[in-house]
């Protein structure tokens, strides 16, 4: 685990400090860390900047810097890649960046004593087809959230699970969301919180003007089909906050899970331990 990569959010300047702050700690062990072309010209070290291909050629792990959302965002750029992910937490809550700023050289020093797993999260692949025809493809971390794009206006949504169950929602829209993405937008809208080891597709309704759609669970190796029954209603798709697709009156958007995972590098933190330091339930179990 000697080559870093290096990710973070360049809009931050706090956090453009930590980084350049943190590549001389690696420099100081004679280890190597790289970024982007773009990052590196932020960090003011363009010499540590690569291309994708090569970057994740050379790494062995990587480290991003900031919220939940900077990790989604590399999570994304390094996807179908090996790479492991260690999230540090600059930012909020901190559901994928678990990693305090205050502990940050002891538990990369974690990492770099080998004392760390690795845990592999289930991904959705989300394919856009039009007539048949194939017109966009990604893959999520934590969901797909299908919207109303005006906010007077409910919208009618069309989901169906396999050949054997339909359902349309009618209200501000559904997410489809994976464990990881539990605690996230499908947690707010009443969903359930399911453990990331826990391989399942979670769609939860939006604010839905029914009594009965309540959120579901399914297998994660069905499939999900969702359209827009009602196209004078626009629906929009996020992926992970990250991108938006206007849906069009004939999209169909299939929604399975992905062939591959994002990797997270654990240091001991228990999932359980999590839920109550992020979600300051403090119990006590006797």
């Amino acid at each position: 685990m000697k080559s870093i990569a290096l990710f973070l959010d360049k809009h931050r300047s706090e956090v453009i400090k930590i980084g350049k702050d943190l590549i001389k700690w690696f420099t100081e062990k004679g280890l190597h860390i790289y970024t982007t072309k773009n990052l590196s010209v932020k960090l003011e070290i363009e010499t540590l900047g690569l291309e994708k291909e090569e970057l994740l050629k050379k790494v062995d792990w990587a480290i991003t810097l900031g919220g939940d959302g900077t990790f989604l965002k590399w999570s994304h750029w390094i996807a179908g890649s090996s790479v492991p992910l260690l999230g540090m937490n600059l930012g909020t809550l901190g559901f994928l960046t678990e990693v305090k700023l205050s502990n940050m050289y002891t538990d990369i020093q974690k990492v770099l004593d080998g004392k760390f797993e690795i845990e592999k999260r289930m991904m959705l692949e989300v394919v856009v087809t039009v007539d048949g025809e194939k017109v966009f493809k990604d893959i999520i971390l934590n969901d797909a959230v299908f919207y109303r794009t005006h906010h007077s206006r409910a919208v009618k949504i069309c989901v169906k699970v396999s050949e054997k169950f339909r359902l349309t929602y009618f209200g501000d829209g559904v997410i489809i969301a994976t464990p990881t993405g539990s605690t996230a937008y499908s947690l707010s809208a009443g969903g359930p919180i399911v453990n990331p080891k826990v391989e399942t597709i979670i769609l939860t309704p939006i604010c839905s003007h029914s009594l009965y759609h309540k959120p579901l669970l399914i297998p994660s190796d069905d499939s999900v089909w969702v359209t827009n029954a009602d196209t004078t209603r626009d629906v929009r798709l996020s992926l992970d906050g990250q991108k938006v697709w206007e849906m069009s009156e004939n999209d169909m958007v299939q929604i399975k899970k992905a062939p591959g995972t994002t990797n997270f590098i654990k240091i001991g933190t228990d999932y359980y331990q999590l839920l109550n330091e992020k979600l300051q339930w403090g119990g006590v179990v006797y």
